[in-house]
């Protein structure tokens, strides 16, 4: 019987990295320019988190709410600036605050043979640096819209998270359930929960201590001290 590929899938914010990076991708942005015009619309965003407006209207079931609010600061900028500013972000952010014990484990993976990807609610813009620099095999998040290279401040497609997560995972295995083949999945989040079930093996990363949520599901645990 020949034996089945081997597939592991890395959620990123706080599993491969120890942040979460969409948000503070614009946050590093807004800094960056010094613009007016993100500068009101940030304003007007934490008005309404302390109003408690955004948060009443996402458990009215507006999704992301807060997170289309934020990238909707990059509106008008373009595509050629973004790019310049993922990099730097890519660079000055995400490098120094790698989980060393999760990318080494996602190495020893490789070395054993894994297609190895990455299923975000980061950014494209900033994560294909990531997937170059460690040479793996794909990436699934969430993208940026733009029109004549301009930014338009809105997704493009399905925000990766939760069970949208799964649904662009299965656009890319076209014809091929995760969990027909030897399949692994890594993520700090319960919201990943449709992840972690969706593959053989679900694997909680959590800091010096064991989460406790995971045990009814049957999932495993990996450590990283800080």
């Amino acid at each position: 019987m020949q034996n089945k590929k081997k597939l592991a899938i890395f959620d990123f914010c706080e599993t491969l990295v120890n942040f979460q990076t969409a948000d503070n991708f614009i946050h590093f942005v807004r800094e960056k320019k010094d613009s007016n015009s993100m500068e009101i619309k940030e304003f007007l965003r934490k008005s309404l988190n302390k109003a408690k407006i955004i948060r009443a209207l996402e458990i009215a079931g507006i999704k992301s709410l807060n997170k289309k609010i934020v990238l909707w600061q990059l509106r008008g900028i373009g595509k050629k600036e973004l790019e310049k500013y993922s990099k730097e972000y890519y660079n000055k952010k995400i490098k120094p605050s790698f989980v060393k014990d999760i990318i080494s484990k996602m190495e020893e993976l490789k070395s054993e043979g894994y297609k190895v990807y990455v299923a975000s609610g980061g950014y494209e813009i900033y994560l294909k640096h990531f997937i170059k620099e460690f040479k793996l095999n794909g990436l699934v998040c969430t993208k940026i819209l733009f029109r004549e290279k301009k930014c338009l401040g809105r997704f493009n497609g399905l925000d990766c998270l939760g069970k949208n997560k799964i649904k662009l995972l299965n656009n890319l295995f076209v014809n091929k359930k995760i969990k027909e083949y030897d399949s692994i999945s890594y993520s700090d989040s319960i919201t990943d929960l449709p992840l972690l079930k969706s593959t053989n093996k679900g694997i909680i990363v959590s800091k010096n201590k064991p989460a406790n949520w995971g045990k009814k599901y049957g999932l495993g645990d990996l450590i990283w001290a800080s």
